[in-house]
């Protein structure tokens, strides 16, 4: 939602921010990389917080929406970034689905103290075939699951992406 043009979302106002480029993984449909390339790149943590403090300065957004290739390709920094615009007193929205593989428990514990009420994986697939063999993807179901428990007795809604139909599936 474009805070100039004063629309408002399913989070109220948001600000765009978006913290890194690139992605390292090979997935067959995605295109990030023709893009941003996939060496992972990333703007300072100083700068992700003045992007922020002009948001919420300048336009009092209610959520900081992070538009990132790979928002995980370093998670503890992205903590940082969460913890940051908790402190703010402001929501965090991906608009992008995020990535099973690097997600620790800390990063859960990380949602759950900055009140995220969702977030969207992206799975793609429930065939393990399909995962590995054509779609190139890095996450395996049981890792997806291993994920999946960490958010269980939260309040945190999570959404998967799936892709039905994919070519040889």
């Amino acid at each position: 939602v474009n805070i100039l043009d004063g629309g408002k979302g399913a989070f109220g106002t948001e600000g765009i921010v978006s913290t890194s480029r690139g992605c390292p993984f090979c997935c067959t449909f995605c295109a990030a990389h023709s893009i941003h390339g996939r060496k992972m790149r990333y703007l300072s943590l100083e700068r992700v917080k003045e992007e922020v403090d002009f948001w919420i300065d300048t336009y009092n957004v209610d959520t900081i929406n992070i538009i990132d290739d790979n928002s995980l390709g370093d998670v503890d920094r992205m903590i940082k970034i969460i913890d940051y615009i908790g402190s703010r007193g402001k929501n965090v929205f991906f608009a992008n689905t995020l990535s099973f593989v690097p997600v620790t428990k800390e990063f859960v514990d990380c949602l759950v103290r900055n009140n995220i009420k969702d977030v969207h994986f992206a799975l793609e697939s429930g065939s393990a075939r399909v995962l590995r063999e054509i779609m190139h993807k890095p996450i395996t179901l049981k890792r997806a699951d291993e994920v999946l428990a960490m958010f269980r007795g939260t309040d945190i809604f999570v959404k998967i992406a799936l892709l039905v139909g994919f070519p040889d599936e």
